[in-house]
Parts: C-alpha cells; structure tokens; sequence
C-alpha cells in the first residue's frame, strides 16, 4: 500500500497541534485551580482576620472596665467586702460577676446572682493558679490577665476572668496582693463572634499562652491544646 506523504504529514501535524491543545489545556486547568485555591485561601485567611477583630475588640472591652475598677480601688486599702460593694455597684451587666481573692490563697468573695457577697475559694484549680501565679510574677499597674475557662463556683457555668492586681485588706486587717477579677460567663464571648458560614466543619478555639482554652472547639477534646498538637504528632510547640 503507498502512503500518501503529504496525508502524512498532514495527520503528524494534527496530532502534535492536538498534543499542544491538550498540554495547553492541562495547564489552563491546573492555573485555574491553583488560582482558585489561593482565592480559597485569601477568603479563609480573611474570615480569620474578621474573627480576630471582634475576639480582640471584646477582650479589649472587659479587660479596659477591669483596668478602671482597679484604678477605683488602688490606694483606698479597702476591705475585701468595700471593694466588692464599690465595684459592683458600678458592673452595669447582670451576667458579670465581681469577684476579689487573695494573691496568696485564692480565697476571697465574689458576688451571687442576687448581688450579695458569698465566700470564694479557687484553690485546687490547677490551671487558674497556674495562670493567675505567673501573671502576679510579672504583673506591672494596669497589666490584665485573661484566664482559661473554669466553673463558677456558685452557678457552676464555665467563665472566664480578667484580673488585675490590686492592694486589699485582708480579715486580719493586713493589707495584701489581691486579685480583682471581672467573671464573666464563656456565653459572652461566643455571642460576640461569629465565623463565616462557608466553613460549616471549621474547628476554631481560642487559647492562651499556656496553650489552655479560653474558648474550646467541639472537636477539640484534650485538656489544653498543646496535647491536642501531641495527639496530631506535632510535638514542637516552639513554632507556636
């Protein structure tokens, strides 16, 4: 059989245009993906940022009325009971509480929900010693320390705290480090964020220094956050 040369070499042509087409295709479809990809990102990294604001918006908020009832209280050496009085007749939010313990023992009083003193105790609470113990070591006027979550010790609802450090007056009539906390239930904080609905399965948790959770994500069931790194075998928490 003869081969038409020219046929030929029409059909290589073709064949080799068809290869570029699809090359170029491929191409095409794999930029369009990358771009899409980064686009996704730019989105998400942009409804992180959105989630940033209004978590440091609120946290300035409560830490800045913190910082003005110590300046209240500093240099009056009021009694724990005055000091609980004065503040509390200036916390305008039914749902917060106002709670003086000394530096020392964790003990002290806090308020009820009918704004009466009752008798505290936080010791025992490893990670609000922990935190509270190293934020005293360090602690200059006006510094605010913001807590992991722990239970209200009357209405037994998960909180946080901010805390400040002030001089009070002890029972023994002895002036001493004392913590002024503003307590403040964690349904607070979730009812001043949201994040972007387009990210249904997103586990998003707020945690501290210690890498204790301010705010825990569903799915995120260790003790603190750096066990939860372990559990993942991401053990170099320095990154972090």
């Amino acid at each position: 059989m003869k081969i038409n040369k020219k046929l030929l070499l029409y059909i290589l042509a073709n064949v080799v245009l068809a290869g570029m087409m699809v090359a170029h295709t491929a191409m095409f479809i794999s930029k369009l993906g990358a771009d899409s990809l980064a686009n996704e990102q730019r989105k998400f990294e942009n409804s992180v940022d959105v989630i940033n604001h209004q978590v440091t918006f609120y946290m300035d908020g409560s830490s800045r009325t913190v910082r003005e009832w110590g300046m209240l209280c500093e240099g009056k050496n009021w009694t724990y009971q005055e000091i609980a009085e004065n503040v509390g007749d200036i916390n305008s939010d039914e749902r917060v509480t106002v709670m003086v313990l000394s530096a020392d023992t964790l003990a002290g009083l806090t308020e009820d929900e009918n704004s009466n003193e009752q008798d505290a105790d936080f010791q025992g609470i490893y990670t609000l010693e922990r935190e509270l113990s190293q934020f005293r070591s360090t602690a200059l006027p006006g510094d605010v320390c913001i807590t992991s979550t722990f239970p209200h010790m009357i209405s037994g609802e998960q909180c946080i705290a901010f805390a400040t450090m002030i001089s009070a007056e002890n029972d023994e009539g002895t002036v001493e480090d004392t913590y002024l906390m503003r307590v403040e239930p964690i349904e607070i904080l979730e009812d001043n964020w949201f994040f972007n609905s387009n990210y249904p399965t997103v586990q998003v948790s707020i945690i501290n220094s210690f890498g204790d959770y301010i705010l825990r994500a569903p799915e995120m069931d260790n003790s603190n956050f750096y066990e939860f790194l372990n559990s993942c075998g991401m053990t170099n928490h320095d990154q972090f």
